[in-house]
């Protein structure tokens, strides 16, 4: 897409009157128009221009030097335009994945510890293990919930409780399970290995 930006406003911003004059439009996509994209780049770097330097963190104002697109000429312009265009489509990318219940379930990840997993780890663990941790991690095991959003179960109801059966309902929410001793059993299996290989 910044590919087509650069074309587009090579075309409009010519040195050559008649090439600029004669309002080439770029080919693209059905969906997304360079010159349109282009055209709402200036108009957010004017308003980013009229709102001023904003400061984010501790740094103090004018720490992070931006330069106005109004003072900004030739290739810099050019610069500056392709790089707001590509922040306008990776923002219109991220709007579109919050809108998703499923997959756009990482945009709501914010307090997440983070788990350091190296390709090492990846060939070394059985692929069971790795596939049931990706499924996991993205909500997409046959739990009793996504079984009924699937249409492949009536109800969305926990087989022990009748609460809902979401994933984190069934891995460490259910009542009914933490009154059986169930998910101590769990931990104690988990113990027990631990105590044989030392």
């Amino acid at each position: 897409m910044v590919v087509r930006t650069r074309e587009a406003l090579q075309y409009r911003d010519s040195r050559d009157c008649k090439v600029s004059a004669a309002g080439i439009e770029v080919r693209t996509g059905r969906k997304w128009k360079a010159g349109k994209a282009v055209e709402e780049a200036e108009s957010r770097l004017r308003h980013k221009a009229l709102v001023g330097t904003v400061a984010t963190g501790r740094a103090g104002l004018g720490y992070f030097p931006k330069t106005l697109v109004s003072q900004a000429r030739g290739k810099e312009r050019h610069h500056l335009l392709q790089e707001e265009v590509r922040a306008g489509v990776e923002e219109e990318r991220v709007s579109r994945a919050m809108g998703l219940r499923q997959q756009g379930a990482w945009t709501r990840w914010e307090s997440i510890l983070q788990r350091r997993i190296t390709w090492a780890n990846i060939w070394q663990a059985d692929s069971h293990r790795v596939r049931f941790l990706v499924q996991a991690v993205y909500d997409v095991l046959p739990s009793p919930a996504n079984l009924h959003v699937w249409g492949k179960s009536e109800t969305p109801s926990c087989l022990l409780c009748s609460g809902r059966g979401s994933l984190e309902h069934l891995l460490s929410s259910c009542p009914r399970a933490l009154a059986d001793g169930r998910y101590r059993w769990r931990h104690d299996q988990v113990l027990k290995a631990l105590a044989e290989s030392l």
